[in-house]
């Protein structure tokens, strides 16, 4: 690459130009080679064809940003006002859903306790206006899962007075595909290297391929240049890709994540944890001094009462695994796999009895998973009841009906300690 100067008199879509003696000339930057490395000098010029006051200073700011106009394509993100933070938000969610989310923080009291109403731009925008008059503080966001890697961030729109309400402006954007903020002073400008090897380059020529790479400059946090800048795939091998072997940089990440200056252990545990999940309701109404009692000879709809529910593991995108009342019903999402355990224990009223446990799906499919156990201790000594699904894969009629658990036996009984245990193991693709 060669040096590269910037008139930072001229528009920024026009200020790449020839050098300190043609400052006025456009030089457009070549087209670049995906893989490769290059060592820049960079040279902020002005007009009259002096170098800019800032130009070479040590003590200046300078960012070099490469990256296509590309947006995320899934995930979720948060936002807060510094005391709460939302639950995840889906990229895409609708006005209403980021409304809800923001009005729900500081116990309903909303953000910076203050209600909302939220206006959706696009997916990667949303204005939020306050309800109250007067000035706020600005929100900020954080991504959880967004892909490929987008950052939600908050402006004013509109400061807030005693007499209007305060407007921010949330948008989300692709972290770039290059960049580089760490410049060294050299006479009259700034040298460093502009690596073209990261993940994120990767994932642009993929994900956006046909789109413009823009390469954008800042001098002292303003932006001076904003160009498109042509970007070629590597002719080398594969193997070749960067300045060490591309399988090398692998077994190197797969050792040593931390290897890697752009992963984030928190971003990937976060990740993984919209995948697989559990959560378990335990029944306190019933208990042996006051138990569930079931008549014989009947189909009976067996409702595990949530009154303690703990959910710390459960997956960030599911609402929740059971409704408990007044529905009582395991939830479903299509191609989940879902572990189910139910666990109870049960007096019998008779000897030589059974118990029949199954799930009801409804639809065409009804019953699904019936299974029996006997009481070989006979009439009225307790045992332990384990209904288990080690992988009831959820489709369609799940999600759209909900799993009910049903009972049957040929005699009364009675049930307490009822905990119902429900682990998604693998997330629909």
């Amino acid at each position: 690459m060669p040096d590269i100067y910037i008139n930072t008199d001229r528009p920024v879509d026009r200020s790449i130009v020839a050098g300190i003696n043609q400052p006025q000339r456009e030089a457009p930057i070549g087209a670049l080679v995906a893989g490769s490395s290059y060592d820049t000098n960079l040279y902020f010029v002005k007009n009259d064809g002096t170098y800019d006051a800032a130009s070479g200073d040590a003590g200046a700011s300078v960012q070099v940003a490469i990256s296509t106009l590309g947006k995320p394509q899934s995930g979720t993100f948060t936002l807060t006002d510094g005391t709460d933070t939302t639950e995840a938000i889906s990229y895409g969610a609708t006005a209403l859903e980021v409304q809800t989310a923001l009005n729900a923080l500081n116990g309903g009291a909303g953000a910076f306790s203050d209600q909302v109403s939220v206006e959706k731009v696009s997916d990667t925008q949303y204005a939020v206006t306050f309800d109250s008059l007067g000035a706020q503080s600005v929100l900020s966001g954080s991504t959880v899962s967004l892909y490929p890697e987008s950052t939600p961030t908050a402006s004013i729109a509109v400061a807030g007075t005693a007499t209007t309400n305060a407007q921010q402006i949330i948008e989300i954007t692709r972290q770039p595909a290059i960049y580089q903020a760490t410049w060294t002073a050299i006479t009259n400008g700034f040298n460093a290297t502009l690596a073209l090897n990261t993940t994120r380059l990767l994932q642009s020529l993929l994900i956006d391929a046909g789109m413009p790479f823009y390469i954008e400059v800042k001098l002292n946090s303003e932006v001076v240049a904003r160009e498109v800048v042509g970007m070629e795939l590597s002719t080398m091998p594969a193997s070749a890709f960067s300045a060490t072997g591309l399988a090398t940089l692998l077994d190197t990440f797969a050792a040593n994540p931390a290897s890697n200056g752009s992963f984030s252990a928190s971003t990937w545990s976060a990740a993984l944890n919209t995948l697989t999940g559990w959560e378990s309701y335990i029944d306190t109404t019933h208990t042996s001094g006051s138990p569930y009692a079931i008549s014989a000879d009947t189909d009976t709809h067996f409702q595990v009462e949530a009154d303690t529910v703990i959910n710390s593991q459960k997956p960030a995108d599911v609402a929740e695994f059971y409704t408990g009342s007044p529905d009582y019903v395991i939830t479903g999402r299509n191609g989940d796999n879902l572990d189910v355990m139910l666990y109870f224990t049960a007096v019998p009223s008779a000897s030589n009895q059974w118990l029949d446990i199954w799930v009801d799906i409804g639809g065409a499919v009804g019953e699904i998973y019936r299974q029996t156990f006997t009481f070989p201790k006979g009439a009225g000594v307790a045992r332990g009841i384990l209904y288990a699904l080690p992988s009831a894969y959820t489709l369609s009629t799940w999600e759209a009906n909900g799993g009910k658990i049903y009972v049957r036996s040929n005699a009364s009984f009675t049930a307490y300690g009822i905990n119902l245990n429900l682990d998604r193991s693998h997330k629909s693709r």
